[in-house]
């Protein structure tokens, strides 16, 4: 081949959403000369797509070489979509690259699907190939790439993690990814990662952080914020490591990221004042790796964990209001369905906003698949590798635990509960691993939900939930002899799950022309996106004000009088307002086919009513829908 290969980069996404971003095809691209590299397209794909159609997509145009970026969720779909490809395009140059294909280089070969694995970090590598293939140059004995030999698997060494900095071109600057208001970004602002724990394959065996450089990072902040990017994901494996870096890193988001949510990923053990306190200068949440809180535990995949520290850096979190989730995993080489609850209950005395409980993953390529066979440790042959026993942990019980980091997701994260959980807990004298259990089996046993929907926690919507969380706590006062305490525990649920809803949902802003009164008491509003209105047993001021009390003082100190909330987001605050009952009727009857004056029906004078239309558009919180 003597001129440019038509280059396509085809991404299989885990699911839709803001995170699906071609990154790792937009980095390979930008490393290619200019020349070479306007040519390329980068298509994306999801799962929910039929093979055939990926294939129709890619060989719409003319392609002699497809790049596939591999990683454990999507290597099984891409050896079905490898074989269509090759059935109907034989001559076309078929690379897989990325952890996946790097760790399982030789299983992937075998199964005869694909031409070359690029293992390690492709820039230059991938560079090299098409670099050789535009020169009709042999590329087989290039770095970094293994092959099927005629006398079996050829590798030929990897040796550019030897850098000690991260020298490539941004693929957001030279237009190969755009940013938009409505997507997200992933964003490198490091590669590597120090430390060694023998179940993660993010070090890569090298043990190094090699940052990018800041001047490209304040350009790409700064592009961020001119298109209006409202969330960043930052891919650090430890993003304070070196501590050093990461407030610098922190300091370039509090100047240059203004107006965008930052999510980051941190080490407890480097949590310290001055970070935590720069932190806060930021629009961000934190997500942290606690895994277990058996040091023990932890000793045994090399990953070093002091109780006291950690505790100390998550007091710090919640002293300065820092969002922050923190991480379990169960299946652990030596760890029990026992410890698992303790680590939970660990866990949750932190009140993280949010609790990502996963079983262990046995990556290929880690520390931990080596030995797997000889401590005993069951897992699966194919992706996603999930352990299935260990000599600690029986199937039966690694299926227990199972059941209760479902419980969590649904009742903990999705629904929301985590201003709630202590006051309920400490009410009912109830610990929190038999409250989820109880929940678990409440679900199952009465009311007939499968194992299997149980388990699919990513299908349940947040509302769905509330439904179940308001059933679930009925059943258990009821149960318990406590139908006194239902209405503070309902109005407490409700509350801290509208609050967290609204944080999440859309922004009230005020609308950006002034309102036509003349027209605006004949005319039909509608409520604005993002407005919620909720009811409660109890006046929400006066529920507030008890902030912490415990569902016996809130019912014996209020009255259920009853009242209902306006709940609405303005840039990074949330607002709760107990309503009026002329301003509540406004809007609980702004259906966008009645007006002010039908709303009313002389129920009050056109003047006064005029006045609660004029402040509800004025805030945002009533719009007129254009005609269709």
């Amino acid at each position: 081949m003597n001129s440019c290969p038509a280059i396509t980069f085809a991404t299989l996404h885990v699911r839709r959403s803001a995170q699906a971003v071609s990154l790792a095809a937009g980095c390979l691209a930008a490393a290619l000369p200019e020349e070479i590299r306007s040519g390329c397209r980068l298509l994306d794909f999801y799962p929910d797509q039929p093979v055939a159609a990926m294939a129709d997509r890619i060989l719409a145009e003319r392609v002699d070489l497809l790049a596939l970026p591999t990683y454990l969720w999507n290597c099984n779909i891409l050896t079905v979509l490898c074989t269509e490809i090759r059935n109907r395009s034989p001559q076309t140059l078929i690379a897989c690259g990325g952890p996946e294909a790097t760790a399982r280089a030789a299983a992937i070969l075998k199964q005869k699907t694909c031409d070359l694995v690029i293992s390690g970090e492709g820039e230059k590598h991938f560079s090299d190939l098409v670099l050789a293939l535009a020169a009709g140059d042999d590329w087989r004995r290039l770095p970094g790439m293994t092959l099927m030999g005629p006398d079996g698997i050829v590798s030929n060494p990897d040796k550019t993690v030897s850098r000690l900095s991260v020298q490539t071109d941004s693929p957001w600057l030279c237009g190969l990814l755009q940013p938009t208001t409505e997507g997200g970004v992933l964003w490198e602002t490091a590669r590597g990662c120090t430390f060694g724990c023998d179940f993660c394959f993010d070090s890569g065996g090298h043990h190094q952080v090699r940052p990018l450089p800041e001047e490209r990072l304040v350009a790409e902040l700064e592009l961020f914020q001119r298109r209006g990017v409202s969330q960043v994901w930052v891919l650090d494996s430890t993003f304070n490591f070196p501590p050093a870096r990461g407030k610098q890193l922190l300091r370039l988001l509090a100047v240059h990221g203004r107006g965008i949510h930052f999510h980051l990923e941190a080490k407890a053990d480097f949590l310290d004042r001055e970070t935590v306190a720069l932190l806060a200068a930021v629009d961000c949440s934190v997500q942290v790796g606690l895994q277990s809180a058996h040091a023990e535990i932890l000793r045994r995949v090399h990953r070093p964990f002091d109780p006291e520290v950690f505790s100390r850096a998550i007091n710090l979190l919640n002293a300065e209001g820092i969002t922050f989730g923190l991480d379990l995993i169960y299946g652990l080489p030596g760890d029990n369905l026992a410890g698992f609850c303790r680590s939970l209950d660990f866990a949750l005395q932190f009140a993280p906003n949010h609790l990502d409980i996963f079983p262990l993953a046995i990556l290929p390529g880690t520390q931990l698949a080596a030995r797997a066979a000889t401590e005993g440790i069951q897992h699966q042959p194919e992706p996603p590798y999930e352990v299935l026993a260990t000599p600690d942990l029986p199937r039966a019980e690694l299926e227990q635990c199972r059941e209760l980091a479902a419980a969590v997701d649904l009742f903990y994260n999705t629904g929301r509960a985590v201003g709630l959980l202590p006051t309920l807990l400490r009410s009912l004298q109830i610990e929190a691993v038999n409250f989820f259990t109880d929940f678990a089996n409440w679900l199952q046993r009465d009311q007939g939900l499968y194992r299997d929907a149980l388990l699919a926690t990513e299908t349940w919507s947040s509302a769905e939930v509330l439904a179940m969380q308001e059933s679930f706590i009925q059943h258990l006062l009821l149960k318990r002899g406590h139908p006194e305490l239902l209405p503070a525990a309902l109005d407490l649920l409700r509350y801290h799950f509208h609050y967290a809803e609204a944080h999440l949902g859309d922004e009230v802003l005020p609308p950006s022309r002034p309102l036509q009164k003349e027209r605006a008491w004949d005319t039909p509003w509608s409520l604005a996106p993002g407005v919620r209105l909720v009811p409660f047993h109890y006046e929400i001021v006066d529920l507030l004000d008890l902030e912490g009390a415990d569902l016996t003082a809130i019912g014996e100190l209020l009255r259920p009088v009853g009242s209902v909330a306006l709940f609405v987001r303005r840039q990074n605050e949330v607002w709760c307002e107990s309503l009026e009952e002329d301003f509540l009727k406004l809007l609980q009857n702004c259906d966008g086919r009645h007006s002010p004056a039908e709303i009313f029906a002389g129920s009050i004078a056109p003047r006064e009513g005029m006045e609660l239309v004029d402040f509800a558009v004025a805030e945002g919180l009533l719009e007129q829908i254009p005609p269709t």
